[in-house]
Order: C-alpha cells, then sequence, then structure tokens
C-alpha cells in the first residue's frame, strides 16, 4: 500500500495507524519530516490512491469496481496508479472494473496493461438509438494502437 501512496508522495517514509479502533487515525510520515501529518490534510488524489490501495485489500480474492478513476489524481501519475492498481489486484487476486472519461487513464491504463502479466481489456459503452447498449471490447494490443495513434476509444 505504501508503494501505491508513494505515486503521489514520493517522500513518504511509512503510514501509521494510530488511536483506538473506532477512532482510529492515518498518519503519514514523511521523509524530512519530524511530525507525522493526517492523511485527511493531505490532497485528493493521495486520499483517493489510499482509498484505492485500501478497497483492493479489502476486496481480496474478490472484485472491486472504481467508478472515474482518475478522479482527484493529476494525469501525470496515471501510469503509476494503474500500475499500482494492476500490482495490487494481482496480489490480492482481485478483479478490477473501472470506468473512465479519461484519455489520461485510458492511456496510463494501456501502459500498466502492457507492464503486467495480467490481462487488461477495455469496453467502451455505446447507446443504440433503440435504448439498447452495445459493449465494444478493446484487446490490450488495440488500446496499445489507439493509445499510440490518439484513436478515440472512450
Amino acid at each position: 500500500m505504501e508503494d501505491a501512496l508513494r505515486t503521489v508522495i514520493p517522500s513518504l517514509d511509512r503510514i501509521l495507524l494510530v488511536g483506538e479502533w473506532e477512532r482510529r487515525s492515518v498518519l503519514l510520515k514523511l521523509k524530512g519530516t519530524s511530525r507525522p501529518v493526517p492523511l485527511q490534510s493531505m490532497g485528493d488524489g493521495v486520499n483517493r490512491v489510499f482509498a484505492i490501495a485500501v478497497g483492493l485489500v479489502l476486496a481480496r480474492g474478490g472484485s472491486l469496481l472504481l467508478d472515474e478513476v482518475e478522479n482527484g489524481l493529476h494525469f501525470t501519475v496515471q501510469d503509476e496508479v494503474w500500475q499500482s492498481i494492476f500490482s495490487l489486484a494481482e496480489r490480492f487476486n482481485v478483479q478490477v472494473f473501472a470506468t473512465s472519461h479519461s484519455w489520461d487513464s485510458i492511456v496510463g491504463f494501456q501502459y500498466a496493461a502492457n507492464q503486467s502479466a495480467e490481462e487488461g481489456l477495455l469496453y467502451r459503452l455505446d447507446a443504440r438509438g433503440d435504448g439498447q447498449i452495445d459493449a465494444v471490447r478493446y484487446t490490450e494490443r488495440e488500446v496499445e494502437i489507439a493509445a499510440e495513434q490518439r484513436i478515440e476509444v472512450r
């Protein structure tokens, strides 16, 4: 989980859980600082990555649904966040279903899928005129070509 958070906080030293179970707080010890800082005082991206990492741990052996996976995340960390998702999903045997409208998220997904031994598939949902929805499936290779050529798949 610490590795996942380091994608958005490179100076993270460790995660600390303090307090009683009902009132437990998450603190982050950063390199070069004398006192830990509360997770809640960090930005949306840090809290989002922490929530995704905890979700993956808690979903061990099952599946996790991530809506708008890119929310709160700067476009420059998409590759690393997706690599963390793939890594934790493999480690905890979790099948991840994520939605996104972000081109940067699609490119990050493609990069991480190509780096991982696990398979990553992308589906685009298209609404038809009769109210039905068609799912268009893209393989890792097709997503790679789309990313390289900037072909719209969202």
